[in-house]
């Protein structure tokens, strides 16, 4: 296995802006052996997915579980669409987009709903709040822009994209979303999550991980696993906990662990989705919960993900029955 980790991470959101497309890689492999037990009462539910959907995942959702967000392979007429979902207690919501091919990437508690839209080779970010659409312009007159993440107060966190395609990272403020602000960072980071209280969150892989912060409103800074090590790989950022994988420990072990330091949560899981913000980790066919143990989410006969983990008890994510890829979601785990 790399000592980076990179190939065991699979909630990153890789960017293709000439490529015109932001996908969220699901990693489909078998689950490894563990500890983990089967809990009580954990329940697991498809969710509903448009007419001639034959695969179809959750890629992000907002901290209470209410509001999810996905996609979807479906056959029409004998071509193939790969459409995004929204979903809004469990139920399918009609979600139409003024743009063209539209790529949704999160969403938060208000039902604030980012995502991307691509033409002529060029992205361009937008946000749907309070019933009205708007784009998310870029640092310059004739950049393009990506939106990776929104935070519970409606910041959202992305790149700002030049014609040369040279990236910069930067952050919409929920107050003034035409003015984006720059978060300078080392070359070769990549934006990957945003804090409700706007502490924004990059990873880089390279001869050896790194991952940085940015305060609200600070400048960049380096951060340590708990290890004490800078080699450390993160995927998520919720309430206070940062999700990731810590490699200076030899095994490359799935943490999470608290910016501000304190506690830490190690599972012994080689696939780490996401965080939630009681430090408890979303991995591949479990949940490790910081005060409660590796749990094993049921499936429906193959691989599973857990890609969201709510702060209330609802999971969601991906579960393979032997021919099909589905959404689907976890109670009571």
């Amino acid at each position: 296995m790399s000592k980076n980790g990179f190939h065991r991470v699979s909630r990153s959101r890789v960017l293709r802006v000439a490529g015109a497309a932001v996908l969220v890689v699901a990693v489909l492999t078998v689950p490894a052996a563990g500890a983990a037990a089967a809990a009580s009462g954990c329940d697991v539910s498809v969710l509903p997915v448009p007419a001639g959907t034959f695969r179809s995942g959750v890629t992000a959702g907002d901290p209470t579980g209410r509001y999810l967000v996905g996609d979807a392979a479906v056959s029409v007429e004998g071509q193939t669409a790969l459409v995004s979902l929204l979903w809004r207690g469990g139920r399918l919501v009609d979600f139409r987009t003024p743009y063209p091919e539209p790529v949704l990437v999160d969403v938060n508690s208000a039902g604030t709903v980012v995502g991307n839209s691509f033409t002529d080779s060029r992205s361009t970010a937008f946000r749907f709040q309070d019933g009205r659409f708007s784009t998310l312009s870029g640092l310059n007159t004739g950049d393009g822009s990506v939106a990776v993440a929104v935070n519970g107060r409606g910041d959202v966190l992305g790149y700002s994209v030049e014609p040369s395609l040279d990236q910069h990272i930067v952050v919409w403020p929920a107050h003034r979303p035409r003015s984006p602000r720059e978060l300078v960072a080392p070359v070769g980071l990549n934006a990957v999550d945003i804090d409700d209280d706007g502490t924004a969150l990059g990873s880089a892989f390279g001869a050896q991980a790194n991952t940085y912060l940015w305060a609200p409103g600070g400048t960049a800074r380096q951060v340590r696993g708990p290890s004490g090590g800078t080699d450390v790989l993160a995927v998520a950022i919720q309430g206070g906990w940062i999700g990731g994988i810590d490699n200076y420990t030899g095994s490359s072990d799935v943490v999470a662990w608290r910016v501000r330091g304190g506690p830490v949560n190690t599972a012994p899981d080689e696939i780490v989705y996401t965080v939630n913000g009681h430090g408890d980790l979303g991995l591949q066919g479990a949940i490790d919960r910081r005060r409660g143990g590796l749990i094993t989410v049921p499936g429906l006969g193959g691989p599973t993900g857990v890609t969201v983990l709510s702060d209330h008890g609802l999971a969601a994510g991906f579960a393979n029955d032997g021919t099909q890829v589905h959404a689907v979601t976890w109670r009571g785990c």
